[in-house]
């Protein structure tokens, strides 16, 4: 086992962690980028440094962490895994949280593109888009935010996550699904298809955005 501190948001960070990580272990078979924050506020209220430190962790920390370890696992040649965890938000709008939406749909768009750009060069490298739905971690706990909006959206978000699944089953779902080679990994397989069905139907007659529709997916979570 081998520990090191590393912030995702530091492309040279994540690179000295691939050099370690390789001459420690040698090859790399499974990449899981999985750091995230949540950032919470009406998007007026948010100062810009919370929102460049939402994307430059939840999508710039993904694009570092393929582009530290991608290459040499293409290069090997050997079967590998890279798993991106994105969010059941990905397929969402959700008000008081719009930068964390709008990178969860970021890293969703990034993911796709990976998947198609290893098909195109014959890389035996599995890409998987981790959607987790409502996981008991503490995610609210540690959210940047600002504004009168922000105590009460986090305060229902953490209730809603107090009684969501544990993250050590999370981890076997995720785990089981990525081990499997599948794109679309849920920790909650309908939540996140009707979410899909959801958003499929509202893009296909170009809706208006909805609060009605937000809560009914808030209710179900």
């Amino acid at each position: 086992m081998l520990a090191i501190q590393t912030d995702v948001a530091d492309p040279v960070a994540l690179e000295r962690l691939a050099a370690q990580t390789h001459a420690a272990f040698g090859d790399v078979r499974l990449l899981v980028n999985n750091a995230g924050v949540e950032t919470v506020g009406l998007v007026w209220d948010l100062p810009a440094e919370l929102w460049e430190r939402t994307f430059r962790i939840n999508v710039l920390g993904v694009v570092s962490g393929v582009r530290a370890f991608a290459p040499r696992m293409i290069e090997r040649g050997l079967p590998a895994y890279i798993a991106n965890v994105v969010s059941v938000g990905g397929l969402s709008i959700f008000p008081v949280e719009t930068p964390y939406i709008c990178s969860k749909h970021a890293a969703l768009s990034y993911t796709e593109g990976l998947y198609l750009e290893m098909r195109m060069q014959k890389a035996p490298i599995h890409v998987s888009a981790v959607m987790p739905g409502p996981v008991a971690t503490a995610i609210f706990d540690d959210a940047k935010g600002a504004g009168a909006a922000e105590q009460h959206h986090r305060a229902a978000m953490k209730n809603m996550l107090a009684d969501g699944m544990q993250p050590a089953e999370a981890a076997e779902h995720i785990l089981a699904g990525i081990a499997r080679g599948d794109f679309w990994v849920s920790t909650h397989p309908e939540l996140t298809l009707q979410t899909a069905r959801m958003r499929a139907d509202y893009l296909a007659n170009l809706a208006l955005p909805g609060l009605a529709e937000t809560a009914r997916e808030i209710s179900r979570l």
